[in-house]
């Protein structure tokens, strides 16, 4: 991926990010939480419960949506404390370390780097580095076994 690419994708997050901010604080002035009503009538239990559950709803998706902007935010930090790396590392191993490392979980609030019990960037970025597969040079091109065709026209 080339860095205009990165930089593109970086810009796309961030505008996903403010409008998810923007969705929640908009939702957030134009439905306030409403108190329960009291009724001393025999349905009181079966209208606090309906108003529980509107209010549930709502907040649920609020808390979705906020989470959400919230991992994308720390997602884009996690990229930027990678820049002072490219130097030191290829460029690929980098995007490909990120994206392993910032792969979501099942509910989308965590990273997967967030999920270690312990994290230090320069030492994990080494261990990939040495793990990284670099094709050796010596076996391109080598004809290991004689296939030639003279082989295959004497008769039997």
């Amino acid at each position: 991926m080339s860095d205009t690419n990165i930089i593109q994708e970086i810009n796309n997050l961030r505008i996903q990010v403010t409008q998810l901010m923007t969705q929640v604080s908009t939702q957030q002035v134009t439905h306030p939480a409403k108190e329960l009503e009291k009724r001393h009538t025999g349905d009181t239990k079966q209208i606090k419960e309906k108003n529980i559950i509107k209010e549930t709803t709502t907040n649920v998706v609020a808390k979705k949506d906020a989470a959400k902007a919230a991992t994308l935010s720390r997602k884009e930090s996690f990229y930027q404390s990678l820049v002072p790396y490219v130097g030191q590392y290829p460029k690929e191993m980098i995007r490909a370390f990120f994206d392993y490392w910032s792969e979501l979980n099942k509910s989308e609030t965590k990273m997967r780097y967030e999920l270690e019990k312990t994290w230090e960037l320069p030492r994990r970025l080494a261990t990939w580095a040495s793990r990284e597969k670099v094709p050796s040079k010596t076996d391109v091109g080598i004809v290991l076994k004689d296939n030639s065709p003279e082989k295959y026209k004497k008769g039997w």
